[in-house]
């Protein structure tokens, strides 16, 4: 029995030193480090882009972009504001809304640079984050960005609030008792300021092609005009060019947009842009424009009794054949700026400034601004 015990004993011994000894099982061994991950096949043959297409969605909008022409940017004349006595309580009220710095930042748009920002845009789901590709670069644009290259807010806003009356307000910016709806005109806007401020906004807030009608989220911000509150531009701005993106029905503007971001993200080199991706200079807001909001016979009220408004016409009409009829009703202030007319501004001149950084590599020579 003792040699019997003695053997299980030594057995059991024999048999852990074995299983110690034995080589690791294949499971036990290190794995293999992983293989980098495929990078995205580019399909831009599929759709005939100009740029490169990684996803099934950006080809689908760059076909139903492709064959739209970008809107003109657009900008300020302050030589006519400042003729029109305009132009300081145009550059209060924009100081006071954020957007100061946004309307002297005026490079030119960039046909194909702008569909390629349009095409692969995308917001994240907090809408924090604006993500897109710029020369087949990603980018990612933040509010802090946003500040940096056009001097937005550098913080998210709150939107509309629910307290606000569409009819209150423009009760305020009309004198008219009734709000009439997203079609309103904008020459029943009672300041003339305001009116072209809407145009700037219309333009180049918004995106609009005609600057025509007032809806209720610019009755919004002008409203704020006269309150002397900040706009959340950042959001109003990526959210028009995601509406645009994703329906092929917009046609694409605020090309400005992409080409500073473009410059700030030293996409370009800092002596010029490429002459064939140039699709057009700033134009100016012009006269025939402004005369819009501007009632040539005086019968609406009470934007009859607007200040100086009769000085404006007649400053609005100068190189377009002014009547006898508009030229009596001057006071005798106004009379000394009738002595001589001075020529038309041309658009703002563009040259592209190494040392001024990549956000301001394109600023107006001085003087035509």
């Amino acid at each position: 029995m003792a040699n019997l015990n003695t053997y299980k004993r030594r057995r059991c011994l024999l048999v852990t030193d074995e299983e110690d000894e034995a080589p690791p099982s294949p499971q036990a061994s290190p794995s293999r480090p992983p293989r980098p991950p495929t990078p995205p096949k580019d399909i831009r043959h599929v759709y005939n882009a100009p740029f490169a297409i990684y996803e099934d969605w950006e080809g689908t909008r760059w076909t139903a972009l492709k064959g739209k022409q970008v809107t003109q940017p657009r900008c300020l004349d302050w030589p006519l504001l400042r003729r029109l006595k305009l132009d300081k309580a145009i550059e209060t009220h924009l100081k006071n809304m954020g957007l100061y710095k946004f309307s002297q930042t005026t490079p030119p748009g960039l046909l194909p640079l702008h569909l390629e920002f349009l095409c692969t845009l995308n917001m994240t789901a907090d809408k924090s984050e604006l993500h897109c590709r710029m020369l087949n670069r990603p980018c990612v644009v933040t509010y802090r960005i946003m500040n940096e290259v056009f001097g937005f807010h550098p913080k998210r806003l709150k939107g509309i609030p629910d307290t606000w009356v569409a009819a209150n307000a423009w009760k305020e910016l009309t004198g008219l008792p009734t709000w009439t709806g997203q079609g309103a005109p904008s020459n029943q806007l009672i300041d003339s300021d305001i009116g072209v401020l809407h145009k700037f906004l219309s333009f180049c807030v918004v995106g609009k092609e005609q600057a025509n009608k007032v809806n209720a989220s610019e009755a919004y911000m002008l409203w704020c005009a006269k309150r002397k509150k900040k706009i959340d531009a950042t959001t109003i701005i990526w959210n028009q060019l995601h509406t645009m993106a994703r329906h092929g029905g917009f046609k694409p503007s605020l090309s400005p947009i992409s080409t500073a971001l473009a410059l700030h993200f030293r996409l370009y080199p800092p002596t010029q842009v490429p002459d064939h991706l140039r699709a057009s200079v700033t134009r100016p807001i012009d006269r025939s424009e402004l005369k819009t909001f501007v009632a040539a016979d005086f019968t609406i009220i009470p934007q009859a009794q607007r200040p100086n408004v009769r000085s404006i016409l007649l400053q609005l009409n100068r190189g377009e054949g002014t009547s006898s009829s508009a030229r009596h009703v001057l006071d005798d202030d106004d009379e000394d700026d009738d002595a001589e007319e001075e020529e038309p501004a041309p658009p703002p001149a563009f040259v592209c400034d190494p040392e001024a950084g990549p956000s301001n590599a394109f600023s107006a020579v001085p003087g035509s601004l």
